[in-house]
């Protein structure tokens, strides 16, 4: 851990990805095929938003790679007959400083387009820091410092990040966590420069309850306090290990929302994952419950 993006990080994976209500599918195939440094992955889904078919193959492999330089492409062609294209060049300076240049244009869409990514990535006993800046349009600058400090029992880490961008206010967000054997607390804030009421503070936890080759459990707990709607939200999960090849996990909301995910890893290289999120203040509301189910072949 050396970024700020790291503060909070396994708490949040946890409570706020791989749900059916963060998904834009209700069904998934999806191949990932690697060879000799090519990746292709073909995929087709059910489009939960527009509740049409949608499909894409991407395919990306090095262009030119050197002991500290690597040049590399991917192409992404989707069933809306749009084509995006994507160069990434970094540069590992030395074991401190690491620029990356993203290039990326979309064609064959109503709107064609065309961005530029440069970040870089440095590294220091006392912590890290990061750089970006995304354009043309609205010109995204944003940076990021984070030092930490080790304690007897464990160890502290502090963060800042700011984000500018033409069309939106400047954005100060501020966390800090302790980290112990088995247990990350993180608390935060976030804040929009002139608009006061945009602030929202919390606090997550990730606990690690065991670990073995065969039993993984890990818990979480996030709450957070947004001024603008004086709105108090509270997530509680959890993840197990079954056995070596499943996995099932829940997580309760207090805006009345149950999820469920499991996952199933069977001898032939076959992925079967099933996620549902229920909402109990309202069933007779439409996509009430949401659910996904998604395949992936290796």
């Amino acid at each position: 851990m050396a970024f700020y993006k790291d503060l909070g990080k396994l708490a949040n994976d946890l409570l706020n990805k791989g749900w059916a209500s963060n998904e834009k599918y209700s069904w998934k195939v999806e191949s990932n095929l690697n060879s000799n440094g090519v990746s292709v992955t073909p995929t087709i889904q059910s489009d939960n938003n527009k509740e049409t078919l949608d499909g894409s193959i991407k395919a990306s492999f090095p262009l030119l790679k050197l002991q500290d330089f690597n040049l590399n492409f991917t192409g992404t062609a989707n069933l809306n007959q749009s084509l995006k294209l994507e160069f990434t060049t970094s540069k590992a300076l030395n074991d401190v400083y690491k620029p990356t240049l993203e290039v990326n244009t979309t064609v064959n869409t109503p709107v064609q387009s065309s961005k530029a990514k440069f970040s870089t990535e440095i590294k220091q006993s006392w912590g890290g820091a990061t750089i970006s800046w995304t354009g043309p349009g609205d010109h995204v600058f944003n940076a990021s410092v984070l030092t930490f400090k080790a304690l007897e029992n464990g160890s502290v880490a502090v963060g800042s990040e700011i984000e500018y961008s033409r069309k939106s206010p400047l954005k100060i967000n501020l966390a800090s966590s302790y980290f112990a054997p088995a247990l990350i607390t993180t608390v935060f804030g976030k804040f929009k420069v002139g608009k006061p009421n945009d602030t929202i503070l919390g606090l997550n936890v990730y606990n690690r309850v065991n670990s073995s080759f065969n039993v993984d459990t890990q818990v979480g707990g996030e709450v957070q306090y947004d001024l603008s709607g004086k709105d108090t939200q509270l997530t509680i999960g959890a993840n197990t290990k079954l056995d070596l090849n499943s996995t099932l996990k829940g997580r309760v909301t207090s805006k009345g929302i149950v999820g469920f995910a499991f996952n199933q890893r069977f001898n032939a290289p076959v992925d079967l994952t099933f996620l549902v999120d229920v909402d109990l203040t309202g069933l007779n509301k439409p996509r009430a419950i949401q659910y996904g189910v998604k395949l992936n072949l290796y």
